[in-house]
């Protein structure tokens, strides 16, 4: 007499078909959806943004911008374009528009000012804006721009904005050196020791209580204090202006046929020539 033998099937094993979801093309092929991130406001988005509302003083202009950097370094599981980036960055949460005022107060920050020529082509665009809106009053940096406005107005210098932003500018820092730039400039202005040069005319007339200061960074971030308006004659600073431009017009070899590279151990103004029979 034969025995059949039935092998039950533990009941957690059993699966329910009717209830089994239907299995994409995808999965059907070996293939895994990919599964949609899920993006939530981070902390960093939120406290720069509530530090927008606030008028801000140096202190919280430098909490600001360090923010700002780390926030615009993360992509929290998306890419966004850099001009996105910017408008979440800056825009009002009620009004869903950006101040042109406080996006050009950050940006000077950074060390860029609203009339560097690499920033001109927003400036313009800025001009153009309020010129189609016939606003009575105000200015092209006073104005509110929504989304695509904002991003179309910033588009064509984004590399350099972008880079600023993200500190990746020669001092990353620049809110807090110019402090320290600042601090030196202070205390040396109590220093009125010494008189002014008095053996060129234009030199003699000058004001000695005139006291200013103005520096730019090899990567275009300027700062200035003081009486940095005043004109002055640039006497032997131009010098190394002079040869610049000479070497752009004409080229080193030529330049050197002529100018010496060497000190010559002579006066800075006697126009004799070196061993080489070069100036």
């Amino acid at each position: 007499m034969g025995i059949e033998i039935i092998e039950k099937m533990p009941e957690n094993n059993v699966k329910d078909e009717k209830n089994e979801p239907e299995k994409s093309e995808k999965e059907h092929q070996g293939e895994k959806e990919p599964v949609k991130p899920f993006r939530r406001e981070s902390s960093i988005e939120k406290a720069a943004k509530a530090t927008l509302d606030m008028k801000l003083n140096d202190g919280q202009k430098h909490v600001f911008v360090q923010l700002l950097s780390r926030f615009l370094s993360q992509r929290d599981g998306e890419q966004r374009s850099a001009e996105d980036l910017l408008f979440d960055m800056f825009k009002n949460e009620d009004t869903n528009l950006v101040s042109v005022g406080k996006f050009l107060a950050a940006l000077r920050t950074c060390g860029i000012r609203r009339n560097d020529p690499r920033v001109a082509e927003l400036m313009d665009n800025l001009r153009k804006v309020h010129k189609t809106r016939d606003a009575e009053g105000g200015s092209p940096e006073t104005q509110y721009l929504n989304r695509e406005t904002f991003k179309s107005v910033i588009q064509p210098n984004i590399v350099l904005i972008a880079r600023a932003f993200r500190h990746q500018l020669v001092i990353p820092d620049f809110l807090g050196f110019t402090k320290d730039i600042e601090e030196l400039f202070w205390k040396c202005k109590s220093n009125t020791d010494g008189k002014v040069a008095s053996y060129i005319p234009q030199l003699a007339r000058v004001n000695p209580d005139y006291w200013g200061l103005s520096l730019c960074t090899v990567d275009g971030q300027r700062f200035s204090i003081g009486d940095s308006n005043v004109p002055f004659t640039l006497q032997s600073c131009s010098k190394p202006l002079t040869y610049a431009i000479a070497l752009e017009q004409l080229g080193a070899d030529l330049v050197h046929q002529y100018i010496g590279q060497e000190p010559s151990g002579r006066n800075f103004n006697e126009l004799v020539l070196d061993y080489n029979s070069k100036n």
